[in-house]
Parts: C-alpha cells; structure tokens; sequence
C-alpha cells in the first residue's frame, strides 16, 4: 500500500507510525513492515500495532519514521543525508526473516559516560545472515548527546534525546536513544543492585550498604 501520512513522538506526537488507506491485518504485530521510498531506498520497521482513526489504517511502529510527508506531497528525511522526495511512499509487511536489517547492541537508553557495541546483519542473496558491520554507516542526529565511532562503537556523551541513522546499502534503519544524567540517585541504585548480587564479600557488603544508607539519609 501507499505511506499517506507519518506520526512522530519527536513532534509531541502519541506515537511513531505510518497512515495508510488500505486495510492491515491487525495480527502482524511483531512483524516488519518495509517502505520504499521514491528514489528506491528502503528503511525497516518493527511493527507495534495496527488500529483504525478517521477511515485511516494507523501502523503503530518501534522505531522512529526519519522522514515527513508535507501538505503539497513532497517529502524529506530528518536526519542525514537530509534526502528529499517527490513521488508516492509505498510499504510491505514482510516476516522477520525478510527484514532489511537486524541491529543489536544499541539499548534504548543510556547514562552518560557509558558506551555499546551495534552490531548490524543482514541477509545475503542466498539467505544466510551476515554481519555487515564494518560496512554500516552510522549516523547520529545530536552528537553532543550520542558520538559514533568506527566499527559501530556509540559512546554516551550528555543527557538527552538523539536519533541513531543506520545505513547499509539502500536500507536503513532508525532508532532512538535518550541519554539519561549520571545523578547520585543512579549511582546510589547501581550500587546497591551490585551489594545485593553478592560479588562482593558479606562484611565488605554490610559496611558499603550501612555507608550508602546514611548518605542517603543525610542527602
């Protein structure tokens, strides 16, 4: 079917998603949907769910679009390489098995300071699963929140909200990631979790716990 219309959270938004005319079956929850754009470039979605609003089939995705239909009919991606089109957007729902690309690695939130390895796959012309991360080019809207670095190496640099571009080829897939302050109260629970794990000592394990829940206290 044709792409009509995008939703995005980035633009106050309920939800990321795709406008259509057509009717979608409303059990392909799970599933990737697939959109060419007018220059034949293709991004992946995973799909969170399908309902009606106004006569319009809404598909509610994961990740964020990347790209705006205007008023007049033309459109444009948000992020680098900032493409604009002319022409219609079209999608298909395909199995996972299909899907353009499968990254991982990249979590949804951060703390500043902390760094993740993406690793990016994808399927070859005989079907096999391949890494292809040295060959994805990484992209991230808001540097001063997120930096990339070679092989697929992001490191948390400032609290906030980016948009990681990832591109192999002609797919391409976005995903967001908000970096959240390293606060006292962050460290506070990441310490206690590690006490409780039990890889340290018992004695050592009581002194921290008795010294964190008077700095608590005082706080």
């Amino acid at each position: 079917g044709d792409v009509i219309g995008v939703y995005r959270q980035v633009r106050g938004e309920s939800t990321n998603a795709f406008v259509t005319d057509v009717d979608v079956p409303d059990n392909v929850q799970g599933q990737h949907m697939i959109v060419t754009h007018p220059d034949g470039t293709t991004h992946g979605y995973m799909i969170q769910g399908v309902y009606n609003q106004n006569g319009k089939t809404i598909i509610a995705i994961q990740d964020e679009p990347g790209f705006m239909i205007y008023p007049d009919g033309s459109s444009q991606m948000q992020f680098f390489p900032a493409t604009r089109w002319t022409g219609t957007h079209t999608f298909r729902i395909e199995n996972l098995e299909s899907t353009p690309l499968q990254v991982q690695g990249l979590p949804d939130y951060m703390v500043e300071g902390e760094s993740a390895r993406v690793l990016v796959s994808a399927f070859d012309e005989t079907g096999t699963l391949t890494d292809v991360t040295d060959k994805t080019v990484l992209h991230s809207e808001n540097i001063d929140v997120l930096e990339l670095t070679d092989s697929g190496l992001v490191t948390a640099k400032n609290s906030g909200d980016t948009v990681i571009s990832i591109r192999f080829e002609k797919a391409i897939v976005n995903r967001p990631v908000t970096v959240l302050a390293m606060t006292p109260e962050w460290i506070l629970e990441k310490l206690e979790s590690y006490i409780e794990s039990e890889e340290v000592g018992k004695p050592l394990s009581d002194q921290l716990m008795n010294t964190l829940q008077q700095a608590d206290h005082h706080e």
